[in-house]
């Protein structure tokens, strides 16, 4: 007989099926194996494997909007956006393939999902409020920070930066012409 399953399962071994593998190894089959039940006893709680990976990408999405909310600890905007972006970095290279889902707006099923995304990033546009940006230069700056921290996570989780400088310090210094451009615009 087999075990008696819920989403919460299905959510803690998918998530741990997740960081083991990369995304093409989260299958129904997998996730079965681990949940000791046969692939079409997951029928009764989702689709097909495309409906698995939006609840996946429902968590991934909340575990990285915890990681980037957790790392404000200041009253300094500049401060609390490096500190998010550290957590940024952290989070793409600690957990590759939530990373993959949380960027990719075609995994998210839910509404909740979608709802975190634009939780995501209020947590920036609410450090942008000491700076007096018009709307439309707000959103310039959350699109230039995000393409900047998914370039960087992307190059980085692909082992792509090989020139023998720091990659830390290539990081803080790209961070820190974004940031001295923002202040700049501040002052304007």
């Amino acid at each position: 007989m087999e075990r008696k399953i819920d989403r919460t399962d299905i959510v803690r071994e998918g998530m741990q099926l997740l960081n083991q593998a990369e995304l093409e190894g989260v299958t129904l089959k997998a996730l079965a194996e681990r949940l000791g039940i046969k692939s079409p006893s997951l029928y009764n709680h989702f689709k097909n494997r495309e409906e698995l990976l939006g609840i996946l990408a429902e968590a991934s999405l909340a575990n990285f909007y915890q990681a980037l909310f957790s790392a404000k600890n200041t009253e300094e905007p500049i401060k609390n956006i490096r500190l998010m972006a550290d957590a940024y970095l952290t989070f793409a290279l600690d957990y590759p393939s939530q990373y993959i889902l949380v960027q990719n707006p075609n995994y998210w099923r839910s509404k909740e999902a979608v709802e975190i995304s634009n939780q995501i990033v209020s947590l920036v546009q609410d450090e942008l409020q000491n700076f007096s940006l018009s709307p439309e230069k707000e959103i310039h700056f959350v699109r230039l920070l995000r393409a900047y921290l998914d370039g960087f996570s992307s190059f980085s989780n692909r082992e792509a930066f090989k020139l023998p400088v720091s990659i830390e310090k290539s990081f803080t210094f790209g961070l820190d012409l974004i940031l001295t451009g923002l202040i700049e615009e501040r002052e304007k």
